[in-house]
C-alpha cells in the first residue's frame, strides 16, 4: 500500500510522520502545537510539518495515499471538524473545517479521527492489543480519553463521540473540567488538570515547595511534570495531587471493566507512561478489588506498546479503510 502522511494533534505537541501499510515510520517530526494561536495558525504549521516530513521520507504529495489526522476529541470524523472543543482548544476550533483546510493546502484526501481511536487502531494492529477483539484503550496524558472495541467493532455512538470516558463523573463538582463542565475524571487526572491544581496549591501557599516551583517557573503555570517532580522530592501536597489523580483513573477503569467486559485494558499516554509499572499495577489492584469477579479475572492490563507513535502508526490502518 502507498504510504500515508499522518499527524497527531496534541494539546502540547504536533507529531507528523510518513507511515507505511505495515506500520513502519519512514520519517517523523514534532513541533509545539500552540492551539492558543488559533485554527488558521495550527493548520499552517501542520501543513508545513507534513510537507517537511514528506520530503524527509524522499517523496512528494504524489507518492502518498493521503493524510490521516489524529485529533483531540470530541470531533466528527464525517465532517472533519472538532465539536465542542476542550481546552487548550477553544471555541475558535468549534466546527472549524480542519480536515478540509489541510486537504486544500496539500491537494490530498484527508481523514480526521479521534486520537484515541487512532492509537487504539495502532495498538490493535501492531501493538499490545494484537489479535484481541474486546479491549479498551485508555490514554492518560494532557487529557484522559479512551476507545472501546467490542467483538472487533469500534464503538462510535450516534454522533461519533463514544469513548469519551475521561468525561464521566468522577469527583466532587467543585473541580472544573477543561470541557467546561466539572467533576469529570479529566478534571483531576489529566496532565492539564494536575498542572492547574498544582499551580493553585502553590499560589494559595498550601505548599511551599509548589510555590517555590512557581517562582522558579517565572510565574508560569506548573505542568504535570513539574508537580510530579515536587511530589517525588517528598512534598505531601504535590504527592496527594498525583496520588489522587492515579486513584481516580483506577476507580474509573473498574467502571470500564464492569461496563464493557473487555479481555484487555491497554493503558497509554504520557502520564501513565511516566508512572511506569506502578501506575499499571494500581489499576490492576483496583480492578481485582472492585470489579465484578468474572470480569476482573478475564481482563489483562497492559501498558501500550507503541508509545507516542501509536496514533501515527494507527493512521496506516485508518488510511486503508478511508483513503482512496
Amino acid at each position: 500500500m502507498t504510504p500515508t502522511l499522518a499527524a497527531d494533534i496534541g494539546g502540547t505537541i504536533l507529531r507528523a510522520a510518513v507511515v507505511t501499510g505495515d506500520g513502519r515510520l519512514l520519517a517523523r517530526l514534532a513541533d509545539p502545537s500552540r492551539p492558543e494561536d488559533g485554527p488558521e495558525s495550527l493548520v499552517e504549521r501542520l501543513v508545513t510539518l507534513l510537507e517537511r516530513v514528506g520530503h524527509m521520507a524522499g517523496g512528494g504529495a504524489e507518492e502518498v495515499a493521503g493524510v490521516v489526522l489524529a485529533g483531540p476529541g470530541p470531533l466528527s470524523p464525517a465532517r472533519g471538524e472538532l465539536v465542542d472543543p476542550i481546552a487548550p482548544f477553544d471555541s475558535r476550533f468549534d466546527r472549524y473545517p480542519l480536515a478540509a483546510r489541510v486537504g486544500e493546502a496539500l491537494a490530498l484526501p484527508v481523514r480526521l479521527e479521534r486520537d484515541t481511536v487512532a492509537a487504539a487502531r495502532g495498538e490493535a494492529a501492531f501493538g499490545a492489543a494484537r489479535a484481541c477483539r474486546d479491549f479498551v484503550y485508555v490514554t492518560v496524558s494532557t487529557g484522559v480519553g479512551a476507545a472501546v472495541v467490542s467483538d472487533g467493532v469500534l464503538l462510535r455512538g450516534a454522533d461519533g463521540l463514544a469513548g469519551e470516558l475521561g468525561h464521566m463523573p468522577a469527583t466532587e463538582l467543585d473541580e472544573p473540567c477543561p470541557c467546561g463542565s466539572s467533576g469529570h475524571l479529566e478534571a483531576i487526572a489529566g496532565g492539564y488538570a494536575i498542572g492547574r491544581i498544582g499551580t493553585r496549591e502553590g499560589e494559595t501557599g498550601r505548599s511551599g515547595a509548589l510555590a517555590a516551583a512557581l517562582r522558579a517557573n517565572a510565574g508560569r503555570p506548573l505542568s504535570a511534570a513539574d508537580v510530579a517532580a515536587v511530589a517525588a522530592a517528598g512534598d505531601p501536597v504535590a504527592r496527594a495531587i498525583v496520588e489522587r489523580a492515579r486513584a481516580a483513573v483506577a476507580a474509573a477503569v473498574v467502571g470500564y471493566v464492569n461496563a464493557f467486559n473487555p479481555s484487555l485494558l491497554v493503558v497509554g499516554g504520557a502520564i501513565a507512561r511516566a508512572g511506569g509499572a506502578a501506575y499499571v499495577e494500581a489499576l490492576r489492584t483496583a480492578i481485582d478489588a472492585h470489579a465484578f469477579p468474572t470480569a476482573a479475572r478475564r481482563v489483562k492490563v497492559l501498558p501500550a506498546a507503541l508509545g507516542d507513535d501509536a496514533g501515527l502508526i494507527g493512521a496506516a490502518v485508518i488510511a486503508a479503510e478511508f483513503l482512496p
